[in-house]
């Protein structure tokens, strides 16, 4: 079995794109109506759209694998914030796939074009929360949860501070 998890490093790229895609989609949408830009350049925000959905899929696979390797292991992590994490990435891919769908019709050039762009802006944002918020969670089955398991972050409790200068003791 693999030891180091491939879904810390597939999950950052949904996330990522999640943070960039309203300022992409904005930023099209004006260049386009000021017709700075082609329509057809609608399409790179499209394209970038279905990076998002596809490593948001590939994101859900690996935690699905990932979960098993903590099972496996032995790690105690609330089934709930397992859960709660999870469902938040399938609500995320959701509303990417029909920020995809959205922003794919707006190519075929026609009076309701310019109002899925619209859309496509608008659930943009949507997905951007969804990403955050299930990145938060997920972040605390890591450092809360110590569901990584190995590492510097499994030695100790979450909340206890190694750093023996932040223990209210002066130095002086």
């Amino acid at each position: 079995m693999n030891e180091i998890p491939l879904h810390p490093a597939i999950v950052h790229i949904p996330v990522g794109l999640a943070m960039l895609m309203p300022a992409v989609f904005i930023g099209l949408y004006v260049f386009i109506k000021k017709e700075k830009l082609p329509a057809a350049a609608f399409l790179i925000a499209v394209l970038l759209q279905t990076v998002l959905v596809v490593s948001a899929i590939a994101s859900l696979r690996t935690g699905e694998a990932e979960e098993d390797r903590i099972e496996e292991a032995g790690i105690t992590v609330p089934h709930e914030a397992i859960e709660e994490h999870e469902d938040l990435a399938k609500m995320m891919t959701g509303a990417a796939l029909a920020t995809l769908l959205l922003s794919g019709a707006s190519l075929k050039k026609s009076r309701f074009s310019g109002g899925l762009q619209i859309g496509a802006i608008a659930l943009s944002f949507a997905v951007t929360g969804l990403a955050i918020t299930a990145g938060h969670h997920g972040g605390k089955l890591i450092y809360v949860y110590g569901a990584a398991g190995q590492g510097p972050f499994a030695e100790q409790p979450a909340n206890i501070q190694t750093d023996e200068h932040h223990s209210g003791e002066s130095d002086h």
